[in-house]
């Protein structure tokens, strides 16, 4: 009994130590960290910065935008005739976007070495903005799926056809994501945190906020025209894409990363 009472205190005080931890008290109080003032400030400043700013608002939160609405609609659309999916094949629909993820992580991981390699070699010397080249096919593949889905579910094409174009727009999501994670953490190598924080606000305002309009656009004016006007916002969207290409390297002499915060 005596040994119980003794554990009592012992345990009070590793649950209050954990819960600090957890609310990032602990944190706070550690000396030579950033204060959340910095932190906010630091975020703001990178987030605002065009070479940070203008791929995510102009071409990635729409990229991440029609996934969510993908995975919310199709399913929906598939249940009815001309497809009568069951609960189970629409299930197992869910394979096609799984298996096209992880054929982008393999392309992705592959060819963006690749590219870093070749042009170390001729250049001696790195420049992030050479990472942008694998979203050229990327995009490419995003856009020919989402309109291979829009004429899949307006015209009834075998389930074949809309699981691929799903498959497909699944491969250019995971390629973008992996190519705008790295060249962003190339410009800010001290910063990965905020630079992580920062995607992750655009992925998900473009995530959630599809949901509201989606399937009540589907309905509206069918699949064929929503899904082809959202393979012309991706395309319009690439030039932001371009755009850092060609002025990446300005923009990053004229807004240098803040200084590292530890």
């Amino acid at each position: 009994m005596g040994e119980i009472n003794k554990q009592q205190p012992e345990r009070k005080a590793l649950i209050t130590r954990q819960a600090l931890l957890l609310a990032g008290v602990a944190g706070a109080k550690e000396k030579g960290r950033p204060s959340v003032l910095t932190v906010l400030k630091h975020t703001i400043s990178i987030g605002v910065r065009p070479h940070v700013l203008v791929i995510p608002l102009t071409y990635y939160m729409f990229l991440i935008m029609w996934t969510v609405g993908l995975a919310t609609t199709i399913p929906l659309l598939v249940l009815p005739p001309p497809y009568a999916f069951s609960e189970t094949s629409t299930a197992l629909l869910y394979l096609a976007p799984a298996i096209g993820g992880l054929v982008g992580e393999v392309w992705g991981h592959f060819f963006n070495d690749h590219l870093c390699r070749s042009y170390l070699r001729k250049h001696n010397k790195w420049l992030p903005e050479q990472r942008l080249w694998a979203v050229y096919p990327a995009a490419a593949i995003g856009i020919c799926a989402l309109v291979l889905i829009g004429q899949s579910l307006q015209n009834g094409l075998p389930w074949i056809a809309l699981a691929f174009g799903w498959g497909m727009y699944s491969v250019a999501t995971v390629i973008t994501s992996t190519v705008i994670s790295a060249y962003l953490l190339d410009c800010f190598p001290k910063h990965s945190a905020l630079v992580a924080s920062i995607i992750t606000f655009w992925r998900t305002t473009g995530g959630f906020s599809v949901v509201y309009f989606q399937f009540k656009w589907v309905a509206l004016n069918g699949a064929a025209i929503v899904f082809g006007c959202q393979a012309g916002i991706v395309a319009a969207g690439f030039l932001g894409v371009v755009a850092t290409q060609i002025w990446g390297p300005m923009w990053r002499s004229r807004y240098p990363p803040p200084p590292a915060e530890n």
